[in-house]
């Protein structure tokens, strides 16, 4: 007998949940989402339970040693996930009686995890997001049979536990671990096809054995303390290696220049480390690459031009590098690119940015439909994907977009040295949500077309040397929740309406010749100062100090004029005694 009654808020009388009567010949129950508070204990009196659900109830205490020994004799599962248990009940068993998935994730379960799991039939072991401390025994014993082991966002403590040989996918991020990686690691590695030891405190290098670790797929070691060179055999001998995480470590030396020749690469983030040299132009074989993340480092080379042939990255940051020279030409013959994060902030170029680039686009002139995340998939894996993530520099704050989207778009060519005018063709990328140009040396105006850019969230114009007055168009950008536009050489008045009249004093700054609020200068003429739709026939900061003069000098010549006739009309008799008296001198 199957029975689901998930989704349903049960209030189960004690008569009924004491019951040895009740569903008899019970084989699988499904009661997730039903606001429990306690484990039903008619379920002491079963013995061919397969299926047990109770996930996402409110079920507190301890779990009892009489729910191992319900299952039935060919193997069973259990989800106790997303309730309140704190601890097992004592003594444990030796065993858990063919029970072969076990999930007791996200509850508060502390102290060490027993060692009779490793000695048990469990295939699937997921204690992810509790408060354990330490691993009892050897989760590395050969009679093992766990396959997928989930211990990640725990309290674990010391070393990493060697894994079983037979595990496929290994998760010990989010802990407390404190050592290196073994030596050896590898052999314990024979199968894995996901291993991730990422946000820990392990220090050391990673031993070259890794490179034996041929079956995989993920490897994430990012946010620790890891130093030393990345071994040079990682990206040649893993050829299955889909996503190679080492952010936030201290890794040093040279990024390994060799990759294979049928490189299957999808994420590469090397993001804030201490690597330098030159971008490998072995990568140019990576034709799958999504994410290619290497900000925060010590590179030092031109743009690597190949970069952009890439026919599906996504996801390109060189921030905060020593990258130098011209950008010119790096997009010709490219139609077809499918960017939608372009972070190449503070760096060393210069010249002129190739509105080819922005031309070639594509993916940001489009709506993006749905939102999806990027993110690796395999189902061979049994788990949930695999979410890359990228820092980015977001309405002026810098921020870990932990699921990428596919609706977020981003360019971002701020702290450099870009001179010329800001290319008119940005204006077409209609689906662009943030576009950072600042602390560079543009001039010229702000294109009209810009207020074509209709997703736009965030616009950061400052530390130019642009000219003239805000387009009126920018009004129309209703999504737009961040704008700085400060130390220019921008005049007139700044628009009122929509958007623009949330924006503080600070978006302004720094603009002598731009008046009204939220500025404290008040403009003199508010017909003249306001900015049209065609910024060319606005006044420019000389022009005002041409309307001062021809307006003095009217006036004056009003005055003058006005005193000639009142002495000529009024005071005659005084005219002509004055002319008597020049006359006789």
């Amino acid at each position: 007998m199957d029975l689901d009654l998930s989704g349903i808020n049960l209030l189960m009388s004690n008569r009924i949940a004491y019951s040895s009567l009740l569903f008899p010949s019970l084989h699988v129950l499904e009661l997730k989402s039903c606001n429990l508070t306690a484990i039903p204990s008619f379920l002491k009196h079963k013995k061919n339970i397969y299926t047990l659900e109770l996930s996402n109830n409110r079920i507190n205490g301890i779990i009892p040693k009489w729910i191992w020994s319900i299952g039935g004799s060919f193997g069973w599962s259990m989800n106790l996930s997303f309730n309140l248990f704190t601890d097992f009940e004592r003594p444990f068993l030796n065993h858990l009686n063919d029970v072969v998935i076990l999930d007791l994730s996200n509850n508060r379960i502390g102290g060490t995890i027993p060692s009779w799991m490793w000695s048990s039939s469990l295939l699937y072991l997921n204690l992810s997001c509790n408060l354990f401390v330490g691993v009892e025994g050897s989760s590395s014993n050969p009679s093992t049979k766990i396959v997928i082991i989930d211990l990640h966002s725990n309290l674990l403590q010391g070393s990493i536990p060697l894994p079983s040989p037979n595990n496929t996918f290994v998760d010990y991020s989010n802990n407390l671990f404190t050592s290196s990686i073994p030596f050896n690691i590898a052999y314990y590695l024979n199968k894995t096809m996901f291993f991730s030891l990422s946000h820990n405190s392990l220090t050391g290098e990673v031993p070259s054995s890794i490179c034996s670790a041929t079956q995989l797929y993920i490897f994430d070691l990012s946010h620790n303390n890891l130093s030393g060179s990345i071994p040079t055999c990682l990206l040649e001998s893993l050829i299955d290696l889909r996503v190679l995480n080492a952010q936030e470590n201290r890794f040093r030396g040279s990024i390994p220049q060799k990759v294979g020749s049928r490189c299957a690469l999808q994420t590469i983030n090397l993001h804030g480390n201490k690597l330098e040299g030159m971008v490998p132009s072995s990568w140019a074989n990576c034709a799958e690459l999504e994410v290619l993340d290497l900000g925060r480092n010590k590179l030092a080379d031109s743009f690597p031009y190949w970069l952009m042939n890439l026919p599906a990255l996504q996801v390109l940051v060189l921030k905060e590098n020593r990258f130098f020279g011209h950008l010119t030409g790096i997009c010709e013959g490219n139609h077809s690119m499918m960017l939608q994060i372009f972070d190449i902030s503070s760096n060393h170029f210069t010249g002129s940015f190739s509105s080819d680039c922005f031309k070639s686009m594509k993916a940001m002139m489009v709506h993006q439909g749905p939102t999806e995340t990027i993110e690796y998939k395999n189902d061979s894996l049994l788990t949930s994907s695999y979410r890359d993530i990228v820092t980015v520099n977001l309405k002026g704050i810098e921020i870990e977009l932990v699921k990428i989207l596919t609706t977020f778009t981003s360019i971002d060519l701020s702290n450099n040295r870009f001179v010329g005018n800001i290319p008119h063709v940005l204006g077409d990328l209609k689906s662009l949500r943030a576009l950072n140009m600042s602390l560079n040396a543009f001039t010229g105006e702000i294109p009209q077309m810009l207020g074509d850019i209709i997703e736009l969230e965030a616009l950061d114009l400052s530390g130019n040397q642009l000219s003239g007055v805000i387009p009126s168009s920018l009004t129309s950008l209703y999504f737009l929740a961040f704008l700085n536009l400060s130390n220019n050489n921008l005049v007139g008045r700044i628009p009122q309406s929509n958007q623009f009249s949330t924006f503080s004093n600070s978006s302004f700054e720094g603009n002598l010749g731009l008046c009204g609020n939220p500025l404290s200068r008040d403009c003199i003429n508010s017909t003249s100062l306001e900015p049209s739709s065609n910024s060319t026939n606005a006044p420019t900061e000389f022009d005002v100090d041409k309307i001062w003069f021809w307006m003095f000098t009217g006036l004056g010549y009003g005055v003058g004029f006005a005193s000639v006739i009142i002495y000529q009309l009024f005071f005659p008799r005084w005219k002509m005694s004055y002319k008597r008296r020049f006359m006789n001198r």
